[in-house]
């Protein structure tokens, strides 16, 4: 038997002793939930990045990136090597190789809005947006004259995301769902 995998990234969502220490918050009653849920909760959890595509990166292939990245400099703004090692990536080629199907939610975030190394993408939104090639376009010529939303509404995006986590429990597996809820902050 081999469980279904489900890595649920929630982006900038602080630890429980954060929360509570700064913001005199008790998030305890949902980790409990998700514990009995049968979650695994970590405590002390920390990303190795304080940057989301060098993260993704790092922990997608279970290692450090320092050596790949070192010779960037630091006006460097160069995403595209972590956004491929962040889709094609060591942990999915090992759990493929166990027989798991992997199930990309795709999301309203650069790295992880697409990802053609999956065996199934799922869009959180019916856009033409949606594609790449489309959103570019219209973001960088003077198609953005007429001031139209070009990126998927994040809120919409979490809430298909979400209900589409719900469905999957039930499909056949096994299977390795990733999915990752970008919260509104700073660009």
């Amino acid at each position: 038997y081999q469980p279904d995998i489900y890595h649920i990234v929630l982006d900038g969502y602080a630890r429980e002793d954060v929360l509570n220490e700064f913001y005199n918050y008790d998030n305890s009653p949902f980790l409990n939930a998700l514990e009995a849920q049968g979650f695994t909760v970590v405590p002390q959890a920390r990303s190795n990045y304080t940057w989301t595509f060098l993260s993704f990166a790092s922990f997608l292939n279970m290692d450090y990136v320092n050596d790949t990245f070192k010779h960037l400099g630091p006006e460097d703004r160069t995403r595209s090597k972590a956004y491929l090692m962040a889709r094609d990536n060591k942990v999915m080629h090992f759990l493929q190789d166990q027989g798991y199907r992997y199930v990309h939610l795709k999301s309203a975030w650069g790295a992880t809005m697409m990802n053609m190394f999956a065996d199934e993408e799922i869009p959180c939104t019916d856009s033409l947006f949606n594609v790449e090639f489309y959103r570019v376009l219209m973001e960088s010529t003077f198609l953005k004259i007429w001031e139209s939303p070009v990126g998927v509404s994040v809120a919409d995006c979490h809430l298909t995301n979400l209900k589409t986590l719900e469905q999957l429990g039930s499909a056949p597996g096994p299977k390795v769902v990733v999915t990752h809820f970008v919260p509104p902050h700073h660009p």
